[in-house]
Parts: structure tokens; sequence; C-alpha cells
């Protein structure tokens, strides 16, 4: 394994502890953002699609572990990894201006979180999950966050 992708694993270190610990409490008319789903976003624009994949697969299964979904936050992530790595553009391309992130982010977050709604009302794990809340009110509040932390590492 490079240096490179020791980095982005530690980095995702750091982006779960911020997400369990923080970000997972932080909660606006019931929805919550995915800070680990912009750092994915963020690893997919950087890496190549097989770092991605392995970074999606731990922090699934990392995420899977503390919350108690049993891999369903697992399969997501990887699959938006997977379907999503064509994309989303390269940062080092092009300079994006903060609504083009937002949309990027929103449309990915809407894609990953209709595989995991999609995958919990299969297996019936999340029954008191509200189906818009977390679809669209998360992918939103995702988006917000993304394109705030964008908006800071740019300046």
């Amino acid at each position: 394994m490079n240096i490179g992708a020791m980095k982005y694993f530690l980095w995702a270190g750091i982006a779960l502890l911020l997400q369990l610990l923080i970000f997972r409490h932080l909660r606006l008319l019931g929805s919550e953002p995915d800070v680990v789903l912009v750092f994915l976003l963020y690893v997919m624009a950087n890496s190549d699609r097989t770092t991605s994949i392995y970074i999606a697969a731990f922090t699934g299964f990392i995420l899977d572990i503390f919350l108690d979904l049993w891999g369903i936050n697992l399969i997501a992530k990887v699959a938006t990894a997977f379907l999503a790595y064509h994309f989303i553009p390269k940062i080092v391309e092009t300079k994006l201006l903060v609504s083009q992130i937002f949309l990027i982010i929103l449309l990915t977050a809407l894609f990953h979180n209709l595989i995991f709604v999609g995958i919990a009302f299969f297996v019936q794990s999340r029954l008191d999950l509200l189906f818009w809340n977390y679809l669209i009110g998360n992918a939103i509040f995702t988006s917000v966050i993304g394109s705030f932390t964008y908006l800071f590492k740019s300046t």
C-alpha cells in the first residue's frame, strides 16, 4: 500500500470520528449530514477508483459496526463509489463554483441515500426510518456541509 492510500485511511478515521461523535448528533428537522460521504467524494476526486472503493468499504464497515446497521452503509457507500466515480470531476482539472459542488454532492447523496433506504426497507432493518426525511433531508444537509467545506478549503 502506498503512502497516499495510507493518508486517506488516516483521514477516513478522522472523518469517521467526526461523523460518530459530532455530526450524528447535529440534527436539523430530523436530518443529519453524512460527512463520511463528503470525504468519499473528496477521495473520488483525488485518487484512483480502487482506492476510492477501499476507502468506501472501510468507512462503511466501521459505520455499520458502530451504528448496528448490518452492512447497509457498507453496500451503499461501495456502490456509490463504484458507480459515481466517473461522474465526479477531478479537482486538479477544474475549479468549480460552490453551486456546482452543491449540485454534485446533492445528486450523489440522493443516489447514496436511495440505495441505503432501498436496502433498509428490503431487509426491514429500520422500519422507523422516515423515507423522505432521510432521502431528501439528509442529502440537502450533506450538500450544505460539503459546500461549506469546499468553500473554506478553496480560500
